[in-house]
């Protein structure tokens, strides 16, 4: 994952895949409630958005995966163990690959020019920018 959060993509015990913001990040804890605000505005305006869910990460499991850590310089610090910010992923990422930019010849295949239209407003008033694709159906965000 792109981003000075250093966001973790975690596969979850639902068998779905999160992307994680932890509360260790280098862009501060506030980046969680920021996120947390912005999945509110997204359900309450009608504009389709990752769901936003609470995940725990264990010291098991954190212990058993080196690559839950946070860099800082040249230094790795494994994250801490708690509740941390999760964005569910649009699907499988062997599947669905996730972008910063729409290419203009992906336009036709977008199914949901409405959401679409929302999520760019909403992107342009909080300076923020996600978008997905999947490369043999209609585009989904």
């Amino acid at each position: 994952m792109r981003g000075g959060a250093q966001s973790q993509l975690i596969e979850g015990d639902d068998g779905h895949h999160y992307i994680v913001k932890t509360k260790d990040n280098p862009q501060h804890r506030r980046i969680l409630v920021n996120e947390w605000i912005a999945a509110v505005f997204l359900l309450y305006l009608e504009i389709a958005g990752p769901d936003a869910v609470p995940i725990w990460l264990d010291e098991e499991l954190i212990a058993a995966t080196p690559e839950l850590a946070i860099q800082r310089g040249c230094d790795l610090t494994p994250i801490s163990p708690g509740w941390h910010f999760a964005s569910r992923a649009p699907g499988d990422p062997a599947a669905v690959a996730v972008d910063d930019t729409l290419p203009a010849v992906l336009m036709p295949k977008v199914a949901n020019l409405r959401d679409l239209a929302g999520i760019l407003a909403f992107d342009r008033w909080t300076a923020n920018a996600d978008y997905c694709r999947r490369s043999s159906e209609k585009v989904v965000f």
